[in-house]
């Protein structure tokens, strides 16, 4: 049986449409948006991972440390320490030209996606959707 308190807590999550694209803030606004994750596909065993440098869905390479670079192995111990720095780095300015790439990149991915509406999802207004009678759940 399906609880009011588990069906109010499933249907709240972030809402995309009132984010803010990092393609559209400042440099400086955009580096907040910036997260360090571990770039393996499967965790390793032995909890060492490959950490990447990401804005939304772009990866930022890692030039400013080593030209070429997109990814910095660490074994589990070094996790934390290495994941502080690189967002240390992202702070300090130093992935700047980075980040204005993906930006560029981003707004050229939205325009397109904007001006060919046949991909995109036709939004339903609220009106069109019925709603969800909570009395068929407790049943």
């Amino acid at each position: 049986m399906i609880t009011l308190e588990l069906l109010a807590a499933a249907a709240t999550g972030t809402n995309k449409a009132t984010s803010t694209a990092f393609h559209t803030v400042s440099v400086e606004e955009a580096r907040a948006s910036v997260k360090v994750k571990d770039g393996n596909k499967k965790p390793e065993v032995d909890g060492s991972q490959k950490l990447t440098v990401i804005l939304g869905k772009h990866l930022l390479p890692l030039d400013c440390i080593k030209a070429g670079t997109t990814r910095v192995a660490v074994t589990a111990d070094q996790v934390e320490g290495y994941t502080e720095a690189l967002l240390g780095a992202v702070n300090d300015g130093l992935f700047d030209e980075a980040i204005a790439k993906a930006q560029e990149l981003a707004k050229v991915q939205y325009e397109k996606a904007v001006a060919n509406p046949r991909k995109r999802v036709a939004k339903v207004a609220a009106e069109d959707v019925e709603g969800l009678d909570l009395d068929d759940l407790e049943a």
